[in-house]
């Protein structure tokens, strides 16, 4: 790459001035595509019903194409360093307000406290669609399926199957937890699809796996025998109490849910056929079509928009 090519790469610098420029008011900055339509669907009502002209941006989309709560978080400080989260240039304002999965950084005091930005109450976006969606109608939907045969099969409400399916990877999430909490980068994390304790979705501990990998984590962590015995103690005292609450939502991540889903149909299907490829997927997309996004559950993410636009009068 040459010096001239360098110079002419986009920078935090030229899309804020493309902000300033444009006939844009309100910019609402995501973490990734998979966000765009569920926060749409709480804001965009709120911005149009004010004549509000919005723009909603993916952190893949600013300069850098790097993507991931990281990248929306560096372009957030650069904002704030430069007085722009609201800014007024040349009487034109612009508000940013940026929408962010609180995974566990309550836990690591790494939250922002800024009235520009608003984390998820449970650890990401999608544990919503399983607190509040239809279960049934969105299997129905995804897997070709009727309605009664889906109902007898899953006789339960959202809140029992969510903890049902929580406490079959507890030890999985007290892993992760305590990975997250101590800062070491191994196997244990939150980032993989599935737990590597659990062989498939309702499977019980596998116990070999579960000590090669306790056994691993006390050799990563630096710590002691008797000092890791303590931490990974108390730590699996947390979630215990964060479980005994029914607070499992706030450590249990949204999108391993997914998985379960997929094969309580498999087991309702019973043998016979059903539109099995990329079910998933589609079970997250269809959960999306069945939830109520004019609920009180969305006061959280509204209120915060709503004071924010006070502001551009």
């Amino acid at each position: 790459m040459t010096v001239s090519s360098r110079l002419t790469q986009p920078t935090d610098a030229t899309f804020l001035r493309y902000m300033q420029m444009s006939t844009i008011e309100v910019f609402v900055f995501l973490e990734g595509q998979s966000d765009r339509n569920f926060y749409n669907n709480i804001v965009e009502p709120i911005l149009s019903n004010a004549g509000i002209k919005s723009n909603i941006v993916t952190a893949r989309e600013l300069p850098g194409k790097t993507g991931g709560k990281p990248r929306l978080l560096k372009f957030f400080e650069f904002l704030e360093q430069n007085s722009a989260l609201l800014d007024d240039f040349k009487g034109k304002k612009t508000a940013s307000m940026f929408y962010l999965d609180k995974d566990v950084d309550d836990y690591l005091g790494q939250q922002k406290q800024s009235n520009h930005v608003v984390y998820t109450q449970y650890y990401c976006w999608e544990n919503y669609l399983y607190v509040h969606g239809d279960l049934v109608k969105a299997i129905a939907a995804a897997a070709s399926f009727d309605n009664p045969t889906i109902r007898t099969g899953l006789p339960i409400n959202n809140q029992i199957w969510r903890l049902r399916v929580a406490e079959n990877w507890k030890e999985w999430v007290t892993f992760c937890f305590f990975t997250q909490k101590r800062g070491i980068n191994c196997i244990c994390n939150y980032g993989v699809r599935s737990s590597q304790i659990n062989d498939a979705p309702y499977a019980r501990v596998d116990a070999t796996k579960h000590t090669t990998l306790l056994t691993l984590l006390r050799q990563v962590s630096g710590l002691t025998t008797t000092d890791f015995s303590r931490v990974f103690g108390q730590i699996s005292q947390e979630i215990d109490e964060l479980y005994n609450d029914d607070n499992y939502d706030l450590v249990f991540k949204g999108s391993w849910y997914a998985s379960f889903l997929a094969k309580d149909v498999d087991r309702i299907a019973g043998g016979q056929a059903y539109n099995k490829n990329g079910l998933p997927d589609r079970l997250i997309s269809c959960l999306q079509l069945t939830i109520d996004f004019t609920g009180d559950w969305t006061s959280h993410f509204v209120h915060p928009l709503e004071n924010l636009l006070v502001l551009l009068k």
